[in-house]
């Protein structure tokens, strides 16, 4: 183990954080209820479908190099074929493209939410206030 490695041992030990293993099931509510695509009632047997696909991928190692992200649009996807869910004039490739920009939409979201609550949190000061320290204690 390199010693960046045992630094980030160090930390969330010390910080007794819990880091779960993020999954392609993680993304499957927020990703179906978004989805312009799929009628309530068809919500269910969609997410037997997706489900079964993500479990599926995760039998087969060669999936193990895709984000998790990824893997739940690619099984999303499928669900909507197999189930003809999509109206003939919608293309795969379509709702992959609609899937990668929801994705990429909430990732910027997320990180600058995430930046705002940290600067919040720490106090931040802006670099311009001419104080030597960056935050308050």
């Amino acid at each position: 183990m390199c010693v960046l490695q045992q630094w980030e041992v160090a930390v969330v030990s010390r910080f007794d954080w819990c880091l779960a293993c993020v999954l392609p099931s993680d993304f499957l509510e927020p990703v179906l209820r978004a989805l312009p695509f799929v009628e309530p009632f068809q919500l269910q047997n969609m997410r037997r479908h997706v489900h079964s696909y993500i479990a599926l991928a995760a039998m087969d190692s060669s999936f193990s190099v895709f984000l998790p992200s990824t893997i739940a649009c690619a099984c999303i996807s499928i669900a909507m074929q197999k189930l003809q869910l999509v109206d003939t004039a919608v293309s795969p490739e379509t709702v992959l493209k609609f899937l990668a920009n929801l994705l990429a939409i909430d990732l910027v979201r997320l990180i600058y939410f995430g930046r705002q609550d940290f600067c919040r949190s720490q106090t931040c000061i802006p670099a311009s206030s001419g104080t030597k320290e960056g935050l308050k204690q």
